[in-house]
């Protein structure tokens, strides 16, 4: 009965450790949430380093947004529900600016993230399912083994 309680055991630990691993990757996923004011308008400035960056926006209102650098206007664009724009390669400062265009008050979500935090988060969220996976199926052996061995006792 032994073994079957270890694998039992073994199954919720890495169960646990998936939850885990799930929480703090997308903890540092870096979804930003802006209110803006009826015919406000938000300015985010960022320091990037060089990558392949892409932008996620995602409102319940129309807004236009233009991202720029010191050269000019990289990106812009109005938005009503959501959008993915990729950037393409950056590196250094840039600003974002998002305008609502309507007289109610709405909340912006965005991500700004390079490929190479994307693929990391990827990876990140793969590996948790696969630990969770591993240990729900530890549990279930040991969960009908220990079933099995019982049954056996009883007869």
């Amino acid at each position: 009965m032994r073994r079957e309680k270890t694998l039992i055991v073994i199954g919720i630990i890495l169960i646990l450790a998936s939850t885990g691993i799930y929480a703090i990757s997308v903890s540092h996923m870096g979804v930003e949430t802006l209110s803006i004011p009826g015919n406000g308008e938000k300015n985010i400035t960022y320091n990037l380093t060089y990558g392949n960056y892409t932008l996620t926006m995602h409102t319940s209102r129309k807004i236009y947004y233009a991202f720029r650098n010191s050269s000019g206007i990289i990106a812009e664009g109005n938005v009503s529900n959501q959008i993915i724009k990729k950037l393409g390669h950056l590196n250094g400062t840039y600003t974002l600016t998002i305008k609502n265009m309507e007289e109610n008050a709405t909340v912006v979500a965005l991500t700004l993230k390079s490929e190479k935090a994307m693929m990391s988060l990827s990876a990140q969220l793969t590996a948790s399912g696969g630990i969770c996976l591993t240990g729900l199926i530890f549990g279930g052996i040991g969960g009908w083994l220990l079933i099995r061995r019982r049954r056996k006792d009883v007869s």
